[in-house]
């Protein structure tokens, strides 16, 4: 089981890039929680691993928005619960 907090917001550091927009981050986080079937991840390594979205604990919330008060940037932060899953 993984749990764990996505940062989705405008420059964030991706695997390959810096992703200019948060709406790709979001749709891919959206399309994983509505997948029926196992979807593919990069962890924080970089490593590839098959998972299955777990529904998450009673108040926890999925989406929680953040300011930073310096920067006055706004972002989203995903709370996931992962189930890893061999394919093999």
């Amino acid at each position: 089981i993984i749990a764990c907090t996505v940062r989705a917001a405008q420059g964030v550091q991706t695997k390959d890039v810096l992703s200019s927009k948060y709406e790709s981050i979001k749709l891919a986080l959206d399309n994983g929680r509505k997948a029926t079937w196992p979807v593919k991840i990069f962890d924080i390594h970089g490593d590839q691993i098959n998972v299955k979205f777990l529904p998450l604990p009673s108040g926890t919330p999925w989406i929680s928005l953040y300011k930073d008060e310096r920067s006055r940037q706004t972002e989203l932060r995903y709370n996931l619960l992962l189930q890893e899953i061999d394919i093999g």
